[in-house]
Formats: C-alpha cells, structure tokens, sequence
C-alpha cells in the first residue's frame, strides 16, 4: 500500500513540475479545454461557493459541507480542478477533478459556442 501511495505522489509531482504556468493559474470561475482524448473535452471549474449552494439544494449538512469545501480546496493548490467536464461522450457533464496540467483555458463565449454544437469543435463554414 506504501508503494501505491508513493507512486501517486511521484506521478502528482511530475504533473505538477510539467504544468505551464498559464496551467497553474486555471482557478475557481474558469473554463478550460483538454485535447489529450479523442475528443475535446470542455469544464469548468466551480466557485467554492457554487458547490457550497448546490449541496444546500440537495440537503447535505453543514458539517459536510465544509468538509467537502476542505477537501475540494486541499485537492485545488495541488493542482486538481473540480467541477463539471463536457465531451460528446457524456454532453449532460461529468462531475470529478482534472489535473491542470492537461488542461487550457478558454473563454466563456468558447465553451458556450462548444456546448452549443455538442461539445465538438466546428470551422465555420462561410465567412463574414
């Protein structure tokens, strides 16, 4: 088990060490791109707060709540983003954590154009 939890941290450093700096600074409120699939993956990273009200609607406790926003900032300055990933595999999102070091940012109006034609990546046909 020792060895399972070393490895994880080597390749958790590595990661970090491969990161690029415009990676790094992916944080709460932005959306990102990840092109080492098939398929363009499409998130973005919820505010503490967003997550905070989400689990209020579901009824979650206090208690938890705070120690789930723990854990989820503990996760973020190691450099694992949580929050909603979009792909043609699953247009309806995914919830989990994305190393930055394999993601891109992207603006709103991107993911949203993304979103708009089933999470795939399309050149407009004519030109303006």
């Amino acid at each position: 088990m020792e060895e399972m939890w070393a490895f994880m941290a080597e390749q958790e450093r590595l990661a970090n060490e491969h990161a690029t700096a415009d990676q790094k600074a992916i944080t709460y409120g932005d959306y990102w791109i990840r092109m080492d699939h098939e398929f363009p993956i499409f998130g973005y990273v919820n505010t503490l707060d967003e997550l905070d009200s989400l689990e209020r609607e579901l009824g979650v406790s206090d208690e938890e709540i705070v120690f789930e926003r723990n854990m989820i900032a503990n996760a973020h300055e190691r450099g694992y983003m949580y929050g909603k990933a979009y792909s043609i595999a699953e247009p309806d999102g995914e919830w989990g954590s994305t190393h930055c070091s394999t993601m891109y940012q992207i603006s709103r109006e991107l993911f949203e154009l993304a979103r708009e034609q089933g999470w795939q990546l399309q050149a407009p046909t004519e030109r303006r």
